[in-house]
């Protein structure tokens, strides 16, 4: 295969990692205007509300999208894959009334994420935002399940670009709670031009599909799962922050929100190469068991490599990078920092074993490993925090992923064991029966 016929194969894969870097870039850009043109207490509603919006967006869809992915990469004709998006609709629809419902609640959600009402007027606009998005989603999902990466990439570009100027223009303002809004507004332009790319594809075609309640009983299983798993940190999270404030100050939560949001724009990165080729590829046609674990390997290494890299990247050049990225009053973050980006580095593996287990169906094993990695992170955040000290985020967060990378590598090297001894046992019983 010629070079050029190469380039042409893995156009998608190339237009992710561009992708990756343009986010990189545009992410570390808006962490850096915020924590340096806002007040301490701006930047904690910035970035606040920043990560309520990518929580609604992963609820506003229902939580469909990964199921939506795995069973249009796996139908077997143009009435599944119909079919599918079809119960997707449906889902989104239930899940938008849900989100409805936060709006009478914006007091009180604007008290637990900045301790005041006054951004209360904030989460309608949310709120609506994301339901919008959520349908755009469901193209998105559409899109990827297809094989249509590039397209993808093209429509998430058009978002991010859209919502990083957006955003940009009102914190040269100073105004955080409005930089949020633009931000999400601009992010509006992914689904419309999801949409566009993905309407002339068989799952949003008009022609008949199969019976939509049983895949609407299919995909509400990797909703709950989804769901579930996309709740259960960001809760925890913003709980111990909770404390977290109360114990040691504002002050100190705002490092802790730099850490946090260094490793969220890290993190997302790896989600969306999970989401993007690591999920369609392991689900689609052809599957083996020594393709299974090529597949998985050759995930982690690239996971792996780019998380290590970052982090290689960070240690040397951080009295550098976070003047640059943020602003000399983080310089004391630093420590910090590193070892949230280091906690990233053994997340990738527990990012595989979550997105294994929903390509192979078995939620509660997807479930399981998040909330395993929440309970974790919850338990021994709070310890420290009760023991008074002061870097207990950022170590807990190091040890919770460094003890279920330890676990997924072990099981992983036992594998062929465990799967020889069930091959076994069930021919072993098949002798029996007869």
């Amino acid at each position: 295969m010629s070079a050029w016929n190469r380039l042409v194969r893995h156009r998608g894969l190339l237009s992710l990692g561009a992708f990756f870097g343009a986010k990189v870039l545009a992410g570390l850009f808006l962490l850096k205007l915020s924590a340096e043109l806002l007040p301490v207490a701006g930047f904690a509603l910035f970035s606040q509300f920043v990560m309520l919006w990518a929580l609604l967006n992963l609820i506003a869809s229902g939580g469909v999208q990964n199921g939506l992915i795995r069973q249009v990469a796996g139908a077997d004709s143009d009435v599944a894959a119909r079919t599918a998006f079809r119960a997707g609709l449906r889902i989104w629809g239930a899940a938008a009334l849900v989100l409805l419902l936060l709006i009478p609640l914006k007091d009180a959600v604007s008290v637990a994420l900045v301790g005041t009402a006054t951004a209360a007027w904030m989460t309608p606009w949310l709120v609506v935002g994301a339901i919008l998005a959520g349908a755009g989603q469901l193209c998105s999902s559409v899109l990827i399940g297809s094989g249509r990466l590039a397209s993808n990439v093209a429509s998430q570009t058009a978002g991010l670009l859209g919502g990083f100027v957006a955003a940009v223009v009102c914190l040269y303002q100073t105004e955080a709670g409005w930089a949020v809004i633009a931000f999400a507004g601009g992010s509006l332009l992914t689904p419309v031009t999801a949409w566009f790319l993905a309407r002339r594809l068989p799952a949003l075609g008009r022609g008949r599909s199969g019976p939509v309640g049983p895949e609407v009983r299919t995909l509400v299983g990797y909703s709950g799962a989804f769901l579930a798993v996309a709740v259960v940190t960001p809760a925890v999270l913003f709980a111990l922050r909770h404390f977290y404030r109360e114990a040691f100050g504002i002050d100190a939560l705002a490092e802790w929100l730099v850490a946090n949001r260094i490793s969220d724009v890290s993190t997302q990165l790896i989600g969306l190469f999970m989401v993007q080729w690591y999920l369609p590829t392991i689900s689609g046609a052809g599957w083996t068991v020594a393709r299974d674990r090529k597949t998985s390997l050759t995930a982690f290494l690239i996971g792996s490599a780019t998380m290590g890299l970052l982090l290689a990247v960070f240690l040397v050049g951080a009295p550098v990078l976070v003047p640059l990225l943020l602003s000399d009053q983080y310089l004391t973050a630093s420590p910090s920092i590193g070892l949230y980006m280091l906690g990233d580095v053994f997340r990738v593996s527990v990012s595989i074993a979550m997105f294994h287990a929903l390509a192979r169906r078995r939620l509660w094993a997807y479930l399981g490993v998040e909330t395993s990695s929440a309970a974790l992170i919850g338990v021994l955040v709070a310890v420290g925090i009760q023991q008074n000290l002061i870097e207990a985020p950022y170590l807990g967060y190091v040890a919770a992923n460094g003890v279920l990378f330890a676990v997924i590598c072990v099981r992983f090297m036992l594998a062929p064991c465990l799967d020889q001894r069930t091959r076994a046992r069930a021919v072993q019983s098949e002798i029996r029966h007869e």
